[in-house]
């Protein structure tokens, strides 16, 4: 596949989510994130244009330099480097094929059933909070207990049926699980964790090994594409509602994660790079500019006789540090 086919289009976006942002303060379920929205979006709208101008010294003593985009989670170069990193992902099923079970957790909202079990309506930022930490809670239990070391990776994606901005997680987990695993999965998340309802909280969808690679991707991507804004995905509509946008910018004003992995696929979905692919250039100054390449700010410099003596000092204390031991 070619990452370019997802390339991510700005202008005409970029203009719109101001009067998406505006909008809220008239939605009377998401006013309360109005001022978050517009933080989020003047974000966005101040960092379109940022770059950092890196310059360096090569082997041979001579000067170079590289811009490079300013990039955060909501970037296009950040989109292209997580299809990379499913496309490994998706290389490394092909290789080692397995089932896959696709768990949908799904957390109370601003209805009858969360004021019976909370007391009040849950807000959006009180529904991450409770689906944040309950999936670790649930993901370590089924790690250390139910399921010991199974990989997994998790997307964190807002509904969009009734454009309500609240989250739901839904992760690939590389197991089956029996009835009676599954029943225990959704005892624990509506009982113990009492982070949801025992018949809707959990969903499980069991691929077999002849239909993972494909379902892995399709899942992947098709909730993964709704955090960005006009991205020209082929899995889904790229136009956002209040609701996407109230989400992405609680997840932000939060600095919640939006996807992870357990540690062996972390690895796997990592770049490679080879030696011989490494250019020996020792970068020693990082300027911040707008768009119209105007210097914004020295965002770290040294003189470049004093970038080995840094380096060496650097070693040294590594050094030292990998030799302490715990007692």
């Amino acid at each position: 596949m070619r990452l370019s086919s997802y390339r991510i289009i700005h202008t005409k976006k970029r203009k719109n989510i101001f009067l998406l942002a505006n909008q809220i303060k008239y939605e009377p379920d998401k006013v309360q994130y109005y001022e978050i929205c517009q933080k989020f979006v003047n974000y966005i709208h101040e960092t379109f244009f940022l770059k950092f101008l890196v310059k360096g010294q090569c082997e041979d003593g001579s000067l170079t330099e590289r811009v490079v985009p300013y990039i955060h989670r909501w970037t296009s170069p950040y989109r292209n480097s997580i299809l990379a990193k499913f496309y490994q992902l998706e290389k490394y099923l092909e290789n080692n094929p397995t089932p896959l079970t696709m768990l949908t957790l799904t957390t109370y909202q601003a209805g009858d059933f969360s004021i019976q079990q909370k007391g009040h309506p849950v807000t959006i930022s009180e529904s991450f909070e409770i689906l944040n930490e309950n999936w670790k809670k649930l993901i370590n239990l089924i790690r250390t207990r139910i399921r010991p070391g199974v990989s997994f990776v998790w997307v964190l994606e807002p509904h969009t049926r009734h454009n309500t901005g609240y989250p739901h997680l839904h992760a690939i987990l590389f197991t089956e699980f029996t009835e009676v695993d599954q029943n225990r999965i959704k005892k624990l998340w509506s009982e113990k964790y009492n982070a949801g309802s025992f018949e809707h909280g959990v969903n499980f969808s069991v691929k077999p090994i002849e239909e993972s690679i494909k379902s892995m991707r399709n899942y992947l991507m098709k909730y993964f594409s709704k955090m960005f804004f006009d991205s020209g995905s082929k899995f889904g509509s790229t136009d956002w509602t209040t609701g996407q946008l109230v989400f992405n910018a609680v997840a932000r004003e939060n600095r919640y994660r939006l996807w992870g992995a357990s540690r062996d696929l972390s690895k796997v979905m990592a770049r490679k790079i080879d030696d011989d692919q490494i250019e020996k250039i020792k970068w020693f100054k990082t300027i911040m500019l707008d768009g119209d390449n105007i210097e914004v700010a020295n965002v770290w410099s040294v003189e470049p006789e004093e970038l080995d003596e840094i380096r060496e000092r650097f070693y040294a204390y590594r050094d030292e540090i990998l030799k302490l031991t715990i007692l």
